[in-house]
């Protein structure tokens, strides 16, 4: 967990259906991180959470729904929105 995470982060990972999150931060590879922004999972977006498992997460975002598998949830850092 980098310095500008507090106690209220979590990762993706672990949020749960209905959840409404904030991306804080997106640490991993430089192209995972890219290839997320690209789809819109950026800091200070908000999303809900539609399905989480072992597999990963599906979070409702703008209209679209993007699937990110459980690895890279692990990156994804969140706060409840």
């Amino acid at each position: 967990m980098s310095a500008s995470m507090t106690a209220t982060t979590f990762p993706l990972s672990m949020a749960t259906p209905k959840m409404k999150v904030r991306v804080v931060e997106v640490d991993g590879a430089d192209a995972h991180v890219k290839r997320l922004a690209d789809l819109g999972l950026v800091k200070n977006a908000v999303g809900v959470i539609a399905t989480c498992g072992q597999c990963g997460v599906v979070v409702q975002l703008d209209g679209a729904r993007l699937a990110v598998d459980a690895g890279m949830a692990e990156g994804v850092w969140v706060e409840a929105a």
